[in-house]
């Protein structure tokens, strides 16, 4: 493909000097570069396609400038393109627009307002199926060479094996029973398990078999019973030990006693 262009005709007598000022000469078709020779960091960047379709990162763009955060898009999709990452198109959300109106002077010339309006373009890029540590470089490299103006905000999507969230209630029940003993060791008392760990239901199961059995009796005083039955306990506090204060020695001062 060759992008040409026409030099227009003009039937008056400043044909001349309109070419002496443009520097081109009438009717003649001037060749430009071919695209094929034209650098590739001029083009659309190129799009690799994804092999599984696994979503590993999400990052999404605000700026207040329209022309900077496009420029910023091409430049993550074209270092995309070189680390050979899959990289989705741009994805654009619509402008947020915020207005304030303001008085050009107080009292009399309320009617006299001025208008102030600021608009936020947002834009979305998905990454899929790359290596943690490719994915890393390339977030890096991006945010290194971000230009003043646009913000970003990531969210990376991290896999586990199964059975992971299994090993991570172990872990979380270990490390309050670790609490828990440090608490008891400085001499303080732990607080009990909030009420939604109760047992409700058979709370209140005891207490309708209670009332079952003796009628007359205050339901106020059977609950507040069963709820101290079943209240969990917490550990008891350790016992300080009762250090005894070391027996002084006499000191002799006869010869006498020295000699013995």
């Amino acid at each position: 493909m060759v992008l040409q262009t026409f030099s227009t005709q003009t039937s008056n007598g400043f044909g001349p000097i309109l070419d002496k000022v443009l520097g081109t000469k009438r009717g003649e078709i001037e060749n430009f570069i071919t695209m094929d020779k034209v650098d590739p960091i001029y083009q659309d960047p190129v799009k690799i396609k994804p092999t599984h379709g696994i979503t590993v990162l999400t990052i999404q763009f605000q700026a207040h400038s329209l022309h900077r955060i496009d420029f910023y898009m091409d430049f993550c999709r074209h270092a995309a393109a070189a680390m050979k990452i899959p990289c989705t198109g741009v994805i654009r959300f619509p402008t947020s627009i915020k207005r304030w109106t303001v008085l050009k002077s107080p009292f009399v010339h309320k009617s006299s307002m001025e208008v102030f309006e600021r608009r936020t373009h947002k834009r979305f890029l998905k990454i899929h199926d790359t290596h943690p540590e490719t994915l890393k470089k390339w977030l890096d490299y991006v945010v290194d060479n971000i230009p003043a103006g646009v913000g970003i905000r990531t969210h990376t999507y991290e896999f586990s094996t199964p059975g992971i969230g299994e090993e991570l209630a172990r872990k979380i029940s270990a490390t309050k029973k670790i609490n828990e003993s440090n608490l008891l060791s400085r001499g303080r008392r732990v607080r009990p398990p909030p009420l939604r760990y109760w047992n409700i239901e058979g709370m209140a199961s005891k207490v309708a078999q209670a009332l079952a059995e003796d009628p007359r009796a205050n339901i106020e005083k059977v609950t507040a019973k069963i709820i101290e039955e079943m209240k969990p306990k917490t550990p008891p506090m350790p016992k300080k030990e009762e250090k005894t204060p070391p027996v002084p020695k006499k000191e002799t001062n006869s010869p006498k006693e020295k000699a013995e």
